[in-house]
């Protein structure tokens, strides 16, 4: 049966049952051809399979977005049962080189072999886009040109063709709907530590400049005794132009005496994991301060189990803030890494 329209008999044009991608129209067209001419070879550009002449080698010289649809758009919604699948797509233009090459000895039957090659696209261009083409429309036959190959010179005709295919995605909503709910709960915990922000937004743990920047605190036991602290969730460190909020965890590290003054032995300098209790002075100020709690103390814990806070010295120390995961995921990581350490049984 032949694939033409009859213009005697009127039929209605072909429609699209499908949507061909690049690859498959690729295939499609190496498929038709190798049956119609199955003596000379349709490959693909860069091939390094031993030269065969004559042949048409293809290639996609460029891609671009379909000057109506410069973005995905919304389809349609269909409903299989209880699911509820969104459907988007988008065009793209395709331009494709075919390139007839011979050997200069045979130039006229490379010339012949470009012309049947453009007889059979016209040909076949119902079926294509039957099959899923959005559009394939002749775009320009280039300059002649001759080529120096291995063992043999050779000729080439080349002529391009703009394809216009279409990449369709089908989503299950709900499915759609979960990844929201979980993108959103991982920014918002990833927010609360590395949003970027200003001194303005409150956003930030704090600033630093400078290659070997660190944040420092500052213990003043005669300004906290002065003030009432009557133990060590009282005292108030001192750590300028920084915004920790309660709940985050700080470490506390290095020590050097105020004003000089000798180190005692026989006192207590703080250092190891500490939890935020308490603000005091405005967020980014140069005397803010925090109280904290010890972070994981037991009874051997020399910080938790003083008696009398002036067994504490004043002092000056480097700061680190330890940002806290979801300890669910972290779990769920571990579990995950466990199973897979575990030999089958």
């Amino acid at each position: 049966m032949s694939l033409m329209r009859d213009y005697t008999n009127p039929k209605p044009p072909l429609r699209a049952k499908g949507n061909l991608s690049y690859l498959q129209f690729i295939e499609l067209v190496k498929k038709i051809w190798s049956e119609a001419h199955p003596k000379i070879p349709l490959v693909t550009s860069g091939a390094d399979d031993p030269a065969q002449y004559p042949c048409i080698i293809y290639s996609l010289q460029l891609r671009k977005t379909h000057p109506n649809e410069p973005k995905m758009r919304y389809r349609e919604e269909k409903n299989n049962q209880e699911d509820v699948f969104v459907v988007g797509g988008q065009r793209f233009q395709n331009i494709i080189y075919f390139q007839a090459i011979g050997e200069a000895q045979n130039v006229d039957t490379v010339e012949h072999l470009i012309e049947i090659f453009e007889d059979f696209m016209i040909e076949f261009t119902p079926v294509f886009k039957e099959l899923g083409v959005s559009e394939l429309v002749y775009a320009r036959r280039l300059s002649d040109t001759e080529q120096q190959r291995p063992g043999a010179n050779t000729v080439a005709r080349t002529v391009s063709y703009m394809v216009t295919t279409e990449k369709v995605v089908s989503t299950r909503y709900d499915r759609l709907k979960e990844i929201v709910i979980t993108a959103r709960t991982w920014l918002e915990d990833l927010r609360d530590y590395y949003e970027p922000g200003t001194i303005y937004d409150n956003s930030p743990r704090y600033h630093l400049t400078g290659p070997n920047a660190v944040l420092s605190y500052k213990l003043d036991m005669e300004a906290d005794t002065n003030s009432g602290a009557a133990d060590f969730e009282d005292l108030v460190f001192i750590i300028p132009r920084t915004y920790f909020r309660i709940g985050d965890i700080l470490y506390l590290a290095g020590f050097t005496p105020m004003n000089e003054e000798p180190v005692d032995t026989d006192k207590i300098h703080p250092s190891g994991f500490f939890e935020v209790s308490n603000i005091t002075g405005n967020p980014y100020d140069v005397d803010v301060g925090y109280t904290l709690t010890r972070r994981g103390a037991n009874d051997s814990d020399a910080i938790s189990n003083i008696a009398d806070i002036s067994q504490i010295q004043s002092g000056y120390g480097v700061a680190f803030f330890v940002p806290q995961w979801n300890q669910e995921i972290i779990d769920e990581f571990k579990g995950v890494i466990d199973e897979a350490a575990t030999p089958n049984s």
